[in-house]
């Protein structure tokens, strides 16, 4: 068919394509108010959806073909005047006009696939529309054919696909989707892990198997005995191989390993696995890989001037408190029964504080966990768990590991990061400054990105100075904006998720700028695994951070858990499991 342009008219003629499928407008369901669906007739795979016949006809007359672009799941054909469907299932037609002064229609043929399998390979759904009065359908099909064509082998709901077969039988005016095929997931692999063979007690912050969090009272500085095993090195096991729908085998995940590492009175043994005290003394363990056996040094009193500044190789006991100015340094744990106000705490290990920390010099250190009442204005850095038993007000606190507060607890004005997850009781205040919440997040990453912008903006505000000052654009100005263009890449594909290379995944025209080492992400963590939740409420203007993702909270709201979609690519808050009391 051609349409011709108005007398006169300076227009392209066009020729118009044949359409090979039926279609027409139907009422769906039993209720005849509603308006009427445009339902399209089945259609096979290699099927002729559109052809331009004839066209060498009219094309000796000026005409050209009308406008079409082949949509998901269609083919053009060589010479671009057939189209294909690639996939079976139920064509449609989308018609856009151009916004110019021609007008030009261009018409979008595209496919619903009658088998939709998720991107994972793990789903088959079928879609079942209304049959037309004169028109291909399912019904006189052979749908276990069908499957078998679009090599859905496994996985096969014989329940679900008998269900499909009523439907299709009956003959309803209704659309259903209908999960016919489930594939097998990997068996979960075994991380390599230490088990230890003496009683270390309960660890603060630990996630539980039931989803709670265990508060005990951490104990630290267990007892041990010269030539005492502590514990065992269990290697990683991997996971069982899974199946998809198409009956592709799955390669389970490999089980990481750990390094065991020792200082002190302690010793490995990669041949037996065995960990053993080379001689008497208290255990300290961090973050489960890291042993470490020395003697124990106890201090009845405050760290004031008394005692001046104490620095040791072995764990601590100070019975007081620690004074403003004042340091202490151990390579073993440390417990303080008293508070630390604006000094400095720094071990090698774990730090247990039974009361607060106050005041803002007071840094906290800590290269496995960090245990307190309550923080006012301090700052703890901590390669492990962070747990807040109390309130911490004003304060950062960056953690390798979780950060966990008590459901009675309160977070406000303050910068809690983690490359784990969190737990908070309530969050924020009208009174006070917004929080910024960030899990699955990489703190020293989330430091050298500020310190990134910061020189960024110095650099940015030098390059206007010098040009305003004039003088023409000299070596030294082409160098800065150079180095200018490099940090803002940089800080457009800065990784912050735990375990990945430091930049993410760039375009074809940028990666020539980061090394593969820079762009992998072999070793990050599952991000579907991080969460943020809220036993309480969480104030309106709370930043959420989940790895690369962020969102500013528009209003407060209540019990919550915060994760990412399952396409990682926004944040979703959602009511929180419940849990046996």
């Amino acid at each position: 068919m051609s349409t011709d342009s108005p007398p006169g008219s300076n227009r392209v003629k066009y020729f118009e394509p044949t359409l090979h499928f039926t279609s027409t407008r139907m009422q769906i369901g039993e209720d005849d108010t509603g308006d009427r669906i445009v339902v399209s007739e089945l259609v096979h795979k290699d099927s002729l959806l559109l052809s331009f016949e004839d066209f060498a006809k009219f094309q000796d007359r000026g005409f050209e073909k009308q406008p079409v672009k082949a949509g998901d799941h269609t083919y053009f054909s060589e010479g671009n005047n057939e189209l294909y469907a690639a996939v079976p299932g139920y064509p449609r037609v989308d018609r856009f006009v151009a916004e110019d002064e021609n007008k030009v229609e261009t018409l979008v043929v595209s496919v619903e696939p009658l088998f939709r399998v998720t991107s994972d390979k793990m789903k088959a759904t079928l879609a079942v529309h209304p049959p037309l009065p004169e028109g291909r359908s399912l019904i006189g099909e052979d749908l276990d054919q069908l499957l078998a064509e679009a090599g859905i082998v496994h996985g096969l709901d014989v329940e679900k696909v008998a269900t499909a077969k009523e439907y299709v039988q009956q003959g309803l005016k209704e659309f259903h989707s209908i999960v016919v095929a489930t594939g097998h997931e990997c068996g979960p692999s075994q991380d390599a892990f230490l088990q230890f063979l003496i009683e270390i007690g309960p660890i603060a912050g630990k996630l539980l198997k039931d989803g709670s969090i265990d508060f005990r009272e951490r104990r630290v500085m267990v007892p041990v005995s010269e030539g005492e095993v502590l514990a065992m090195k269990i290697p990683a096991s991997p996971g069982t191989a899974g199946v998809n729908v198409f009956g592709e085998n799955i390669e389970a995940q490999a089980g990481k390993d750990i390094l065991v590492k020792t200082s002190g009175d302690v010793s490995f043994n990669p041949e037996t696995n065995e960990v053993r005290a080379t001689a008497g003394g208290v255990l300290s363990v961090v973050r489960g890989n890291i042993i470490n056996v020395s003697s124990r040094k106890k201090i009845e009193g405050d760290i004031d001037f008394s005692t001046g500044n104490v620095e040791s190789k072995n764990c601590l006991v100070i019975k007081g408190s620690v004074q403003p100015g004042f340091m202490v340094k151990a390579d073993g744990d440390v417990e303080i029964s008293g508070t630390v106000s604006s000094a400095t705490v720094e071990s090698l290990a774990n730090i247990v504080i039974k009361s607060g920390i106050t005041g803002q010099k007071t840094r906290i250190a800590a290269d496995g966990d960090v245990d307190i009442l309550f923080i006012e204005q301090g700052r703890i850095d901590c390669g492990g768990n962070c747990v807040v038993r109390k309130q911490a007000y004003y304060s950062t606190i960056h953690a390798g590991g979780d950060i966990r507060c008590r459901k009675e607890s309160t977070v406000v004005g303050s910068e809690m990061v983690a490359a784990g997850s969190m737990t908070f009781g309530d969050v924020g205040s009208e009174k006070a400054n917004p929080l910024l919440l960030a899990a699955g997040v990489t703190p020293e990453r989330l430091e050298k990105y500020r310190e990134m912008k910061k020189n960024l903006s110095e650099m940015q505000a030098e390059i206007i100075q010098q040009l305003q000052i004039g003088g023409g654009r000299s070596r030294k100005l082409r160098q800065m904006e150079r180095e200018a263009e490099v940090i803002k890449l940089q800080l457009k594909r800065m990784n912050m998720v735990p375990g990945s290379g430091l930049y993410s995944r760039a375009g074809a025209a940028e990666e020539g700028n980061f090394t593969a080492e820079e762009m992998s992400d072999k070793y990050s963590i599952n991000l579907r695994e991080i969460s943020i939740e809220v036993q309480g409420s969480i104030q309106a203007g709370t930043t959420i951070q989940i790895g690369n993702r962020t969102m500013l909270l528009d209003k407060t709201i209540s019990y919550r858990l915060f994760k990412l979609s399952d396409n990682l690519k926004r944040i979703l808050a959602v009511p929180p499991p419940r849990r046996r009391r």
